[in-house]
């Protein structure tokens, strides 16, 4: 069963893919991606202001009518009726992952791939986009790389695409290694054992 945290989630996709399909069909989906993003950074900046507007203390009446004086005429007709839609829904709390899910849906339509490259050490502009053309060679598509420095790996790359993980790392490998030579030992000594029984 589904808990509370993934069906937010699933709803916020939801919410995010009608607004997309609702955009490209519009022939706005640039100009909607650029508001909610914008949107975004300003729910980053003053998360109080949402949690006002959101509240289910007001009426959706009083909601809908501060969203109208914040954003009408601000943002396009199309992103003002979704940000009123959402509103009559009772789903303002859940703008942020909106927001987030259709920058991620927007960029799956353009072909972008987030990779997230954990290493030892940050690599220079030249070396990234060397990394960044090997993963595309993979994925496909094109990929945005976000270096994350991790001064426990020894060398190597941990990549992490969406859900994935790649571990490359050379502190894992030797970990691997380790574990095989562990298990190799039992094996050896338990046929030595056997050898000796008989």
């Amino acid at each position: 069963m589904p808990d509370n945290d993934d069906m937010i989630q699933s709803i916020e996709r939801v919410y995010a893919q009608a607004l997309i399909d609702l955009a490209c069909e519009a022939g706005q989906l640039d100009e909607v991606a650029d508001e909610m993003a914008q949107l975004g950074g300003i729910v980053q900046k003053q998360p109080d202001l949402v949690r006002l507007i959101s509240t289910r203390t007001l009426s959706v009446e009083r909601r809908g009518q501060a969203i109208e004086r914040m954003l009408k005429g601000r943002v396009s007709d199309l992103t003002y009726r979704f940000l009123q839609v959402v509103n009559a829904k009772n789903r303002l709390d859940c703008i942020m992952g909106i927001v987030n899910a259709v920058a991620k849906g927007v960029d799956e339509r353009r072909g972008i791939v987030h990779v997230k490259a954990f290493m030892a050490e940050a690599l220079d502009a030249q070396a990234a986009q060397k990394v960044a053309k090997l993963i595309e060679t993979v994925v496909g598509g094109e990929v945005q790389l976000e270096q994350q420095v991790d001064p426990e790996l020894i060398g190597g790359l941990k990549i992490r695409i969406d859900d994935r993980l790649i571990d490359g790392s050379v502190s894992t490998q030797l970990r691997l290694m380790g574990q095989r030579i562990v298990a190799g030992g039992r094996d050896n000594a338990r046929q030595h054992l056997e050898t000796l029984m008989t």
